[in-house]
């Protein structure tokens, strides 16, 4: 990632996924990871219900990994820079800055912090991966 412009699309696309993971993790947080029975299920013959529980429970393991790894950037990137990006690309906040930086400081933090959460979520990637 050379640009601004590409640095932070790939973080909007990073904090998207984050958004998806957390409804999932609460999805299966309100049902116990259990899976429903479903009668097409049933009729066909088709995996049991100890198949679809791992497989949910894999899954969670996956995706409290991925959110453990967004909220944790704040110990690698700065208190400063991620707060910047939980201000502006998760909670979507528009003026929150006005008081605590002038536009310029803001600005110029704003592209280091999305430069830098994007070196890290691409380095995390990589490891993972």
């Amino acid at each position: 990632m050379n640009t601004y412009k590409e640095e932070r699309a790939y973080v909007e696309r990073i904090i998207a996924r984050y958004k998806r993971d957390l409804v999932e993790l609460d999805y299966f947080k309100e049902y116990n990871y259990y899976p429903k029975l479903r009668l097409d299920m049933v009729r066909d013959g088709g995996d049991s219900r100890a198949d679809a529980l791992h497989r949910n429970m894999d899954k969670v393991g996956v995706l409290t990994r991925r959110v453990a790894m967004i909220e944790g950037a704040g110990r690698v990137i700065g208190e400063e820079f991620y707060n910047i990006i939980v201000h502006d690309f998760v909670k979507r906040d528009v003026k929150w800055w006005m008081s605590e930086y002038p536009r310029s400081t803001y600005y110029r933090r704003r592209r280091l912090a999305v430069s830098a959460f994007a070196r890290y979520a691409q380095d995390i990637l990589e490891i993972q991966e």
